[in-house]
């Protein structure tokens, strides 16, 4: 409780506003008390939007005629017999909740309108404290749970669909504060509708693409001015964002694009039994001996077809992919890597994309041979749809990358750009699961010095980089350490004493070189490209870092750093490390036990 000129204010409490400076048009506005902190309290105005404001911002006002005592329950307020004192649960939505329909009347339809469906859809539910300081903007949708990726294969089928709840729609909806135009807000937001709804349809094979944007109805623009907002253009937002892309005018469209027979662009490169549809493919299960086929099949962007699908994949990037790039085709240095789920429907052969990777072919000096006619293959993108995840097709999309490198001679190695720390756990075990099968030795061969590492990547299309990573996972392996929940700085065995000195030696050199390079640390997480700096692990280039993080490092190793920060640094950079190597040799292990 808050103790003020003589009242106790709770939650529950009728207030009005005074005294504000930063948001003067709130001032003389009454709500109620529905939440309080050390400081602040949340006050729910009786328009439907909430603040947080000092307790020195507001009066206890006159309770209204539904404030006074009677048995109600409305939304998540629960009154009671006692004025100003009404007990609640935390608020149910982000969203207004009225007490009464009497104080909705004296809002304008729309709005009213627009909160009492968030309430029925249960939209927006709140968490902690910092969730209702930071609510979103009044009439808003996150664009997360409203867009639908559906890919279907005939007229009369559903689909294989999904949603975007762990998209990236930041990329596409986004509307700029007209009182702050040097920053971007309300990211992942759809303004001004009612129940909004955005539906992208794929033909599965082809990826003919149309989209649909339906809502229940606008909120007038009136209500939006008033909080400095306008009506997204959802429509215009899409088609800006994939601009290269040759969306259908109808969805009949696509329909007839699934009519049509369809053979996947480019060069079969692979194939394995999968289950019998793509719906049993999501849910793994069915009789892979006698059910449909996983193709692989390669193709350069330089022909009309191949622009025509590699832009299409490019759609799905934008989505999700964070701060994905498009590739710019055509263009003969782009290899393209499709996967696609073939199954028998009616007599005929039906394919449904399950995922694809981009490659992008450049020139190379081979240092160690000391020969310029090389050249190496840079993964740019990795996309599984999100109902394919976790079924192993990555590591099928990457093998597929290493069969393609190891099929020409001149090219020295494959690369990744900017690899998520996602995709290289995945390509860590992937890349450790393969050396420990063909490698005669194993794993132990990379620790035999550097002419076996310079040796075993021409053979397999390893780059330096990626060779030391997995030349550390071959010490855990080595040692037997697998348990990646042990503390790496308290555990007393001996073989992880060593390593941890011999490990922490090499980061500190490297963390010097790199500050003096003008490269930040990243605390174990490697961001930047394999061919950027090699062997400099656990950096990412200062030209995608803050500049807080840049001045962070300079103060750890820079020549004046502090020694017990970098003390910590390499604590934090080896616990990492330790963890991500560790789970990756118990893979291994795992992999070599069931095969």
């Amino acid at each position: 409780s808050v103790i003020m000129a003589g009242n106790e204010l709770t939650t529950g409490s009728r207030v009005r506003l005074v005294g504000l400076t930063g948001r003067v048009e709130l001032n003389e506005k009454t709500g109620l008390i529905v939440g309080e902190s050390e400081d602040r309290l949340t006050v729910k105005l009786d328009e439907g939007t909430e603040i947080r404001v000092k307790p020195a911002n507001v009066l206890q006002a006159i309770a209204l005629e539904q404030d006074l005592p009677r048995e109600i329950e409305r939304g998540s307020l629960q009154l009671t017999k006692n004025i100003g004192n009404i007990k609640t649960s935390r608020p149910r939505s982000k969203h207004a909740r009225f007490a009464d329909e009497a104080i909705a009347e004296e809002i304008d339809e729309s709005q009213a309108k627009f909160m009492k469906v968030q309430e029925q859809d249960g939209l927006h539910e709140s968490g902690d404290e910092d969730e209702i300081e930071n609510d979103d903007p009044p009439f808003s949708t996150r664009a997360n749970e409203v867009v639908t990726i559906r890919l279907i294969r005939s007229r009369a089928d559903k689909g294989v669909s999904f949603d975007l709840k762990n998209g990236f729609t930041h990329q596409v909806f986004f509307q700029e504060n007209k009182l702050q135009t040097d920053e971007k807000i309300h990211e992942e937001l759809i303004i001004g509708y009612v129940k909004p709804r955005v539906e992208i349809i794929y033909a599965s094979g082809s990826l003919k693409p149309w989209f649909d944007f339906k809502f229940e109805s606008k909120v007038d623009i009136r209500q939006l001015r008033k909080e400095n907002l306008t009506h997204t253009n959802v429509i215009k937002s899409v088609e800006n964002a994939t601009k290269f892309c040759d969306y259908a005018r109808l969805l009949g469209a696509v329909h007839a694009e699934t009519d049509l027979p369809f053979e996947p662009v480019g060069e079969l490169v692979g194939e394995f039994p999968a289950p019998r549809t793509a719906e049993e493919l999501i849910e793994g299960t069915g009789n892979e001996a006698c059910g449909g086929r996983l193709v692989l099949h390669h193709f350069i962007a330089n022909t009309a077809d191949s622009v025509r699908l590699a832009l299409r994949l490019q759609t799905l990037v934008i989505w999700l992919i964070e701060c994905g790039g498009c590739i710019e085709v055509p263009d003969e240095n782009w290899h393209v890597i499709t996967l696609y789920h073939a199954a028998e429907v009616q007599n005929r052969t039906v394919y449904c994309l399950v995922g694809f990777v981009t490659a992008y072919r450049y020139w190379a000096y081979d240092k160690f041979e000391k020969q310029i006619d090389k050249c190496r293959l840079r993964l740019s993108q990795c996309v599984v749809l999100p109902p394919f995840q976790r079924k192993g097709h990555a590591s099928r999309l990457l093998r597929a990358v290493y069969h393609l490198a190891r099929g020409n001679e001149h090219i020295l190695d494959v690369t990744v750009e900017d690899p998520s720390p996602d995709f290289q756990a995945m390509r860590d075990v992937a890349d450790a699961c393969m050396l420990e099968a063909e490698l005669n030795g194993g794993l132990a061969e990379l620790l035999q010095g550097m002419a076996a590492l310079v040796n075993i990547g021409r053979r397999f299309k390893l780059c330096m980089r990626q060779l030391r990573r997995l030349a550390d996972v071959a010490e855990f392996h080595k040692a037997g350490l697998t348990d990646p929940t042990v503390d790496p700085e308290t555990c007393t065995l001996e073989a992880l004493i060593v390593l941890r000195r011999r490990i922490k030696k090499r980061l500190y050199h490297e963390c010097l070189i790199q500050q003096g390079r003008g490269l930040v640390e990243n605390h174990g997480h490697e961001q930047s490209s394999d061919c950027s700096g090699e062997g400099m692990a656990l950096a990412s280039s200062a030209a995608n870092a803050d500049e807080d993080e840049e001045a962070a490092s300079a103060r750890v190793w820079g020549p004046d750093g502090d020694p017990e920060r970098r003390k910590e640094s390499l604590r934090q950079q080896f616990a990492e490390l330790y963890r991500r190597h560790t789970a990756t040799a118990a893979r291994v292990i795992s992999v070599r036990r069931t095969s």
